[in-house]
């Protein structure tokens, strides 16, 4: 357990959270955060399949040389096995596209 300032859309927070799941490789982590209410207001997201070719799709990340939250509306655009940056090994890419 650890100590974590976080800040989401439902404000800054300090907050002890447990690890649950690492996977170094595609740099996900799964957390808990053991006060209930941080959770109040929020939305529970659907795990689903992947994306297909030309899927509309909201992309929701932390890019590079940024400090927040990005969300970005887009078209898949390409689907394809490549290597992370961060780990050297080989996944699955999904490079979306701003339609025009």
């Amino acid at each position: 357990m650890s100590l974590h300032e976080t800040s989401c859309i439902f404000g800054p927070y300090k907050e002890i959270n447990r690890t649950n799941s690492l996977v170094a490789q595609v740099d996900l982590a799964i957390v808990t955060v053991e006060n209930d209410t941080f959770w109040e207001g929020a939305v529970a997201l659907a795990i689903g399949v992947s994306p297909r070719m030309q899927q509309s799709v909201d992309v929701v990340g932390y890019p590079m040389g940024g400090d927040g939250i990005s969300i970005t509306a887009g078209i898949v655009s390409r689907i394809d096995w490549g290597e992370y940056t961060h780990s050297d090994e080989k996944n699955l890419v999904v490079v979306s596209s701003v339609p025009s």
